[in-house]
């Protein structure tokens, strides 16, 4: 994505400051009404704050929008289930990666609201066995499977949060990040990306930097062990390059390749990332490989059939807890469309079938709502 280089700039030291943040707070009434204590618990706890979006929206004063929104939303779901819903957010205090999944995670029980207020009189949010209470009788159980480049995001996130710091003036030559070349980025992976951004790689390419003068390309490969009770667990492997591109100018290419202890495959876990830099000093671009695509491309099935296979584990256990107290269950699955699926889904009269056979022999009803993320196409709902 691109957009403006952060230019209200902060003091390391200043990070975890909350009055650095609450002044532009006292603005957003509804900001400060539903977030404004969980704002305050995650600048103090986390690292670096700014890698939360709402965080580094409110350093910059640029929540206005999404106050409105709030009040909207207050209007439609109401002060009580709104209270509720964000409440969840304070569980979560000091892990980025966790925060902003649950904040996806919220968007997907708000959609879900939005449909059944459609077919139910009373709809109130619960905490036990599910999230909506429909009518007193009838509990929905939402899980909405994060979208494709969702791990992308999150390392987007932290590197952005990055260029906020003083400190960090070396990262302003490079202003254009290509994240790319993915390979198995599950979260104890993409947690160790995190742990690399935020504790290594500016010492990193300042290191790189000073060969500039030196060397016309530079390499560098270095590995952290990670160690549980004494015990190897893994291996995390990082090259770090510097080589003239094709326009003749320096770029920085960090690969991070994991080796895991259990696993066949070696260094199965990886991901590249890519400094270089653009005309257009005032602009800070992120771009993942999976920007570029052909549309209609088919959807990964079997990863789709996984997640739903967990999901439907979870609905069987408030399923039976439920049946005892008399309460019925809808299991409610949003699957967010990369734009380059949303052909084929909307095409896809088998795929929609096998999703239909996967659930069907259930006790309770299945929604599947399959939700493109760039609102080009309308949701379509499944159910089962």
């Amino acid at each position: 994505m691109i957009d403006l280089m952060p230019t209200k700039l902060i003091d390391f030291r200043d990070l975890n400051n909350w009055n650095q943040y609450s002044k532009n707070l006292n603005k957003l009434s509804f900001m400060k009404k539903y977030l404004g204590d969980t704002l305050k618990i995650w600048v103090k706890n986390i690292i670096n704050p700014l890698s939360i979006t709402l965080i580094a929206n409110l350093y910059e004063n640029d929540l206005n929008s999404f106050n409105d929104n709030l009040g909207r939303m207050e209007k439609s779901i109401g002060e009580n289930n709104l209270s509720e819903l964000f409440h969840e957010l304070k569980i979560q205090k000091n892990d980025p990666a966790q925060i902003t999944t649950k904040i996806h995670s919220l968007y997907g029980e708000i959609f879900a609201f939005s449909e059944l207020i459609k077919k139910y009189n009373k709809v109130v949010k619960i905490k036990e066995f599910g999230d909506w209470l429909c009518d007193d009788n009838t509990v929905i159980s939402v899980k909405t499977k994060n979208e494709l480049d969702h791990n992308y995001e999150l390392i987007e996130n932290a590197l952005r949060a990055l260029y906020f710091i003083k400190e960090n003036n070396v990262l302003r030559k490079y202003n254009n990040i290509e994240i790319g070349d993915g390979k198995n980025i599950d979260d104890k992976f993409r947690n160790n990306v995190l742990w690399f951004i935020n504790s290594v790689l500016v010492e990193f390419i300042n290191f790189q930097d000073k060969q500039l003068n030196t060397w016309n390309s530079f390499k560098l490969e270095t590995i952290k062990y990670f160690f549980d009770n004494s015990k190897l667990q893994n291996i995390l492997e990082t090259e770090v390059e510097f080589f003239k591109d094709n326009d003749n100018k320096f770029a920085l290419s960090i690969t991070l390749k994991e080796d895991r202890s259990g696993e066949k495959e070696k260094f199965s876990h990886q991901v590249k990332l890519i400094f270089n830099d653009w005309p257009d000093k005032n602009t800070l671009c992120v771009s993942y490989d999976t920007n570029a695509y052909w549309i209609g491309d088919k959807i990964e099935w079997q990863s789709l059939k996984n997640s739903v296979y967990y999901y439907l584990k979870k609905f069987d256990k408030s399923h039976n807890i439920l049946k005892e107290q008399n309460k019925n269950l809808i299991g409610w699955i949003n699957i967010l469309l990369h734009p380059k699926h949303e052909v084929y889904i909307s095409k896809s009269a088998d795929l929609k079938k096998e999703i239909k056979d996967m659930v069907d022999k259930k006790e309770y009803k299945i929604v599947i709502a399959l939700r493109p993320i760039w609102n080009s196409i309308k949701p379509e709902i499944l159910e089962i």
